[in-house]
């Protein structure tokens, strides 16, 4: 940060990789027709929350400090300190990274576990045999190895 206040000019690159990894992270977390995310939905709310996560603990680390972290912006006498200044900047990112995140994290839970198929004919289709005969394991013949009682 401090070489940015410095130097302008790698303001571009910063861009460039910000954008580039931010539109890759947001088109693999959303639906965004004609492409489609390849993770499953609760993987997607997973990283959506690390991503969230992340953003947060670095702010936890600059709304902590006692002291300006970066050096570069600091005012030249203005009406807010630069540890102020962090502070509100802090409150700006959980604010933001909250309002874009956690809808993203919920509607991708929500709707992984409300499914699309009945639980009541799923359970059933799991307690069947082959011939579609109800099965209760455990009962009929002994497992590999142990002998039948």
């Amino acid at each position: 940060m401090d070489a940015l206040a410095r130097h302008p000019v790698l303001v571009l690159p910063e861009l460039v990789t910000l954008l580039t990894a931010g539109t890759g992270l947001w088109l693999e977390l959303v639906y965004s027709p004609p492409l489609a995310p390849r993770l499953p939905k609760p993987q997607r709310a997973t990283i959506a929350a690390l991503a969230m996560w992340s953003a947060w603990a670095v702010a936890y680390v600059l709304g902590l400090s006692n002291h300006a972290v970066f050096h570069g912006y600091d005012p030249a006498g203005g009406a807010l300190s630069p540890v102020a200044d962090q502070q509100i900047t802090v409150a700006l990112v959980w604010a933001v990274s909250a309002c874009c995140f956690v809808p993203v994290i919920f509607v991708a839970l929500l709707t992984w576990l409300s499914g699309n198929g009945d639980p009541d004919e799923e359970l059933q289709r799991l307690a069947r045999d082959g011939r579609q005969h109800p099965v209760v394991r455990g009962w009929g013949r002994p497992a590999r190895g142990r002998p039948a009682r």
